[in-house]
């Protein structure tokens, strides 16, 4: 069914966490595989004695990496997920529900996004609860209970952040990752952009949360003075990263996106 695909540099501890969520709390038939970014925390050898499909660099290759996890995968559909990432119970029944939909309207080109919680800030596109900031305060009950009870509080929505879902013909249609961004820095925006380009404009988020995220612990490892991507993405597609979220209507009532965005 699903093929949850991600990218690793030396974040062996959230690692364990999410495959523990990923055993526990999935339901239907997928495959788990990493691109291990040429870790020196033990990750290599954590990857084989789980007997967890995985492929490597010699380099840290950054988020695009995850394009060789994805050349890897069998099933139909592409879970990119980050590695400080934590499953819900239900979170795969949720997606299969949500694509079933999009197959009685006969659309095969989508992106869906989970609704994340993530343990502090103020960001209104997210749920707040604070479960644990790190993988050492983490508390797996505390958040399963607060999940138990957790009513979807909004509409699905317009969205595109991460963890995505979407069909492997649509990633191999737009090629996956672009490479040229610096670590892979703004590439949660040029994802959404190339599937636009070659058709999709179905982009929705679902209204209860399936992911909890620790927010930013992969990413806040990287160089300070990394390329943010704004440049990239306005030299490529023509406007501003701002400016491509405005038309995309996010966070606003789901809908199918307007054609017509890059001219």
């Amino acid at each position: 069914m699903f093929s949850v695909c991600l990218c690793s540099w030396n974040d062996l501890n959230y690692l364990k966490l999410l495959y523990s969520s990923f055993k526990k709390y999935t339901r239907f038939p997928c495959e788990f595989i990493i691109h291990n970014n040429d870790s020196s925390d033990g990750t290599l050898g954590w990857l084989r004695e789980n007997n967890i499909h995985y492929t490597s660099s010699a380099t840290n290759l950054g988020v695009g990496a995850v394009n060789f996890a994805i050349a890897e995968a069998k099933h139909k559909y592409i879970v990119d997920v980050n590695a400080d990432m934590f499953f819900l119970p239900g979170w795969d029944i949720a997606l299969f529900k949500q694509i079933k939909k999009f197959e009685q309207q006969k659309i095969d080109k989508f992106i869906i996004s989970s609704r994340l919680i993530e343990p502090i800030g103020n960001n209104s596109e997210y749920q707040i609860f604070n479960c644990g900031t790190d993988w050492t305060t983490f508390n797996e009950k505390k958040l399963l209970d607060f999940c138990s009870v957790l009513q979807s509080r909004h509409e699905e929505s317009n969205q595109y952040s991460h963890p995505v879902c979407l069909p492997r013909k649509l990633w191999d249609e737009f090629g996956g990752i672009d490479m040229n961004y610096e670590y892979g820095i703004a590439t949660d925006h040029d994802i959404p952009a190339s599937a636009y380009k070659v058709g999709c404009r179905h982009f929705t988020e679902l209204a209860k949360p399936t992911i909890f995220h620790f927010s930013c612990k992969t990413v806040s490892k990287l160089p300070q003075n990394r390329s943010d991507g704004q440049k990239r993405f306005k030299d490529k597609w023509g406007i501003t990263i701002d400016e491509f979220r405005k038309k995309m209507k996010i966070g606003q009532k789901y809908d199918k996106i307007q054609d017509g965005i890059f001219e």
